[in-house]
């Protein structure tokens, strides 16, 4: 299971629900984990890049856009258009659907 840093300065940690110990870390700043069917994503509040992850290891995949959600290789995107942001479906950078 993954979850967010627990204080402001943690990053996302993944976490083995059979021992509850800490399996995998993601960076040491404020950073924020979500998951898309099998995806983990990462973003610094808004800040630079978000990116996809190794669910297993946290290892660095490639970059992806702002997901809302995602399911197989399709991914539902924020996008802005004239500052109107509106919902795109596009393919999943095929790295983020690589298993460990």
């Amino acid at each position: 299971m993954w979850i967010n840093g627990l204080t402001s300065t943690d990053g996302p940690v993944r976490v083995d629900l059979g021992t509850l110990k800490v399996t995998a870390t993601v960076g040491r700043f404020p950073l924020t984990a979500r998951v898309f069917d099998g995806i983990v994503e990462i973003s610094r509040y808004g800040k630079g890049p978000m990116l996809c992850v190794g669910p297993v290891t946290g290892r660095t995949l490639a970059p992806l856009p702002d997901v809302v959600a995602a399911e197989g290789r399709t991914a539902y995107v924020t996008v802005r258009r004239r500052g109107i942001p509106e919902i795109h479906r596009v393919s999943i950078d095929p790295r983020c659907r690589a298993t460990p």
